[in-house]
């Protein structure tokens, strides 16, 4: 709500958030619903916290609330609300829209993210490309990826 967030913030916040992600992942959660009204940064320290999560779904493939319901939200990865299965590239989409609002103030159209920021690594701005790609085959594999890239941002 206040504009785009510093190098140092960005990167972070961000870095934090993926952390998180990869945490959900690695205990079978899939987030699904991630946007940044569901991202707290504690006031001590500004680590951000991921909250909100009764629209998590287990990776199992088990029963749980339809997303078809729910209203429509920019942050989200569009086969979340088809009848596509959804795994942990739903989240790795939603990260790159935060990235991108984050980065650039202002949240795109899907599709035409853009990274405009020279302070923004090359090799950032492509895994941030690939993750908000429309076609979940296109995005990478799992958010270990993407922590990988973002350990080499200095």
């Amino acid at each position: 709500e206040e504009g785009l967030l510093g190098d140092y913030t960005l990167r972070f916040v961000m870095t934090g958030i993926a952390q998180g992600l990869n945490a959900l992942h690695k205990a079978d959660i899939i987030r699904r619903e991630l946007s940044p009204k569901s991202v707290l940064l504690r006031e001590a320290d500004d680590r951000p916290i991921i909250t909100d999560m009764e629209l998590a779904k287990l990776a199992s493939g088990a029963p749980t609330v339809s997303p078809s319901q729910w209203p429509d939200d920019p942050y989200r990865a569009m086969e979340v609300g088809g009848d596509t299965p959804v795994d942990v590239r739903a989240d790795l989409y939603s990260w790159g829209r935060i990235f991108v609002h984050a980065a650039t103030g202002e949240l795109s159209e899907r599709g035409e993210e853009r990274l405009p920021n020279p302070e923004i690594p090359d090799i950032v701005r492509d895994v941030v490309v690939q993750c908000v790609a429309i076609t979940r085959s296109q995005r990478p594999a799992d958010m270990k990826a993407i922590l990988q890239v973002l350990r080499r941002w200095e």
